[in-house]
């Protein structure tokens, strides 16, 4: 067999180790920032915490804050990120069967982390629902709805869901029902949130008509 040049060999490791190591600092970074995001948003009002702000909280400048969220609307797709690994562990420990019941476990979940969330992290998801536009509302969380579109897709394999669309555009909607509610409850915190996720789903799996007009 041809051998490998030991030097050749020597460099690569050595340049895999140099990307693994500015990849672990670009991680840590991030972390940084978004810790230094969280403490001031319990601290005060989104309006009132600037990048600088943060950036000085985290000990980086500006240019590493925007390599790493882009924007203030993406320390919100890196909480929706760490909500989606949670919603993950949550279904993978719920064992719930079928589709309904698996898309309740989300709602479930996505109630439980906002009712519980600073006012700073609410201020920052109310913020981008004002400012989104349809086509926009998904981007803040694209891990969760790949899993939405997944348990669709798992869903219509085993001929729970009977429709001509496809797995994407059934994921989307279900996804936009349990988005669209918490938006709504954001609005209106005097609602029981569990409760209205959970008729949330029920009304996208089967509808608010109870009997068919003759």
């Amino acid at each position: 067999s041809k051998q490998v040049d030991p030097l050749t060999t020597a460099l690569l490791v050595n340049a895999q180790k140099a990307t693994d190591g500015r990849s672990q600092r670009r991680q840590k970074s991030a972390d940084r920032i978004y810790d230094a995001a969280m403490e001031l948003l319990e601290e005060r009002s989104y309006a009132d915490v600037s990048v600088e702000d943060i950036c000085e909280r985290a000990g980086v400048g500006r240019a590493t804050f925007f390599r790493a969220y882009g924007g203030k609307d993406g320390l919100l797709r890196e909480l929706n990120s760490r909500i989606a690994r949670k919603i993950r562990d949550r279904l993978t420990q719920s064992g719930a069967p079928d589709l309904v019941s698996r898309l309740k476990v989300i709602g479930a979940e996505f109630a439980e982390v906002w009712s519980n969330a600073t006012p700073g992290a609410l201020a920052l998801a109310t913020d981008f629902t004002k400012s989104a536009s349809v086509l926009e509302a998904h981007s803040i969380h694209p891990e969760l709805l790949a899993e939405v579109i997944g348990i669709v897709r798992e869903a219509m394999d085993k001929g729970e869901v009977d429709c001509s669309f496809p797995a994407e555009f059934v994921g989307n909607m279900a996804l936009f029902q349990i988005a669209g509610t918490m938006a709504f409850w954001m609005e209106n915190r005097h609602l029981d949130i569990t409760k209205i996720m959970d008729e949330a789903v029920s009304v996208w799996a089967y509808g608010y008509v109870k009997a068919t007009p003759q």
